[in-house]
């Protein structure tokens, strides 16, 4: 089914597998859904949603990381070099919850610079943010 989304989405949750609530079925297609012209907040995809196959606002702040993995592995190492203070805890929290999703089997990720760089300095912001821009389709 091909939806178009022009409203403020707000709390969506794609989810690729059933999640144990429909025992007759194994996952949900999740394609061709066009937010272009959504406002996007608190949507994540979760279980294998595959992004290529959705449409999304063009540049701004979100992108679709293609290699969420090896985004997360960078940026992780990243933190790691930082000193020890709130701005490096409050990103491994933000990138423990981004794991999460991996681990679930999203490979993809859809990312908010607003949402990683929350409550971090300018500097650290950006640089977390250029990272998983380097994966970004």
């Amino acid at each position: 089914m091909r939806i178009q989304w022009k409203a403020r989405v707000d709390h969506l949750l794609g989810q690729a597998e059933s999640g144990g609530r429909r025992p007759w079925r194994k996952s949900n297609e999740f394609r061709d859904n066009d937010f272009s012209g959504a406002d996007l907040k608190h949507v994540s995809f979760r279980g294998g949603v595959d992004l290529n196959l959705q449409r999304f606002p063009v540049g701004g702040k979100r992108f679709v990381v293609q290699s969420g993995e090896a985004a997360l592995s960078q940026a992780w190492a990243e933190v790691q070099g930082w000193p020890e203070d709130e701005y490096k805890s409050r990103a491994e929290i933000v990138l423990e919850g981004m794991f999460d999703l991996v681990r679930g089997g999203q490979k993809q990720l859809l990312v908010e610079k607003k949402r990683i760089s929350r409550k971090l300095s300018e500097e650290r912001a950006d640089g977390l943010a250029s990272i998983f821009l380097r994966f970004a389709q």
